[in-house]
């Protein structure tokens, strides 16, 4: 018969680095979080103020006009942004609105801290409250990326996008029927 006996001994391991590369390693991994952290902020940070009630008023001919809903949109980054167009998304049903002031001049460019404002008749905004529901106001860049300022509660946000996906899900289209 064969006998296998084991024996384990105590054992260090050296480990030896080099203090040029070591010091190497530090500042490439500094180096690379500090690149991330200037890419996140040097890009184009939107924000979107909401304001109701405005009057303008016309001094040379010191008339007022009616109130009006004012959207400021505010370039708050280093990098510019084109603004496509400034508008709404409704709530109960699909489609929106698009501020007027937004189209008049093509795109618009922001750079740092500039701001571009759009208004809308503030009759207008409260009938589509009332009627359809403003789910978000939204600001659309050229690139395609969306920027919104959400008006509705998220209680009715969330109904609403659970009873449109049911409908949308519920209904079959219609085949054609020939005669």
């Amino acid at each position: 018969m064969y006998h296998f006996a084991i024996t384990i001994t105590k054992t260090t391991i050296d480990l030896t680095v080099d203090p040029i590369a070591l010091l190497a390693f530090i500042t490439a991994t500094a180096s690379f979080i500090l690149s991330i952290i200037a890419l996140t902020r040097d890009r184009a940070n939107i924000k979107i103020d909401k304001r109701e009630g405005w009057i303008l008023y016309d001094p040379n001919t010191k008339q007022k006009s009616d109130p009006k809903l004012c959207v400021t949109v505010t370039n708050n980054g280093r990098r510019p942004a084109y603004l496509s167009n400034v508008g709404g998304i409704l709530l109960r049903q699909k489609g929106g609105f698009i501020f007027s002031d937004s189209m008049i001049n093509g795109t618009i460019k922001l750079d740092e801290g500039q701001a571009f404002d759009c208004t809308m008749p503030q009759k207008t905004y409260e009938e589509h409250l009332k009627n359809e529901g403003v789910d978000a106001l939204v600001v659309r860049v050229s690139t395609g990326k969306e920027y919104r300022l959400h008006v509705a509660p998220f209680y009715k946000r969330y109904y609403y996008a659970l009873l449109k996906r049911t409908k949308m899900s519920g209904s079959k289209p219609k085949k054609d029927e020939q005669v």
